[in-house]
């Protein structure tokens, strides 16, 4: 199977995570939403800059992975995923959504720590792994 990992999987493994190691170790292809790859970027510039620490896995990690574009398809997917759920009366994070519709586009289950991955999953019938 190929997967898309979110943020927090990438945090959790750079953690040390052996959940997320052993999908990482059984998939067929391991993907990161260039989305993610900003959130998690995101959380190593700042550190660097509050002076937390010099170096940080997280940019060595990503050089080692496919980090998928965010294209205009995703956004189109998304966009009508997000209105189906507004609809429902059903709040989703947007950018669940974007990185959901990522993983759909490109045939990849979502592997995370979030669970709210699941209604998005659902509607986008993406295989969502809870790690």
């Amino acid at each position: 199977m190929k997967i898309l990992l979110d943020s927090s999987a990438i945090i959790a493994y750079l953690k040390g995570d052996d959940k997320v190691k052993d999908e990482i170790d059984a998939a067929d292809g391991v993907y990161c939403s260039s989305l993610c790859a900003f959130g998690v970027l995101l959380g190593e510039s700042y550190a660097k800059l509050k002076g937390f620490g010099k170096e940080s896995a997280a940019s060595s990690f990503l050089e080692d992975i496919a980090v998928i574009p965010f294209v205009e398809e995703d956004a189109r997917i998304a966009a009508e995923a997000q209105a189906l759920l507004i609809s429902k009366g059903i709040s989703a994070n947007g950018f669940d959504v974007l990185i959901a519709a990522s993983a759909s586009r490109n045939g990849l289950a979502i592997v995370t720590k979030d669970r709210d991955y699941f209604r998005i999953g659902k509607l986008l019938e993406v295989s969502v792994r809870i790690v």
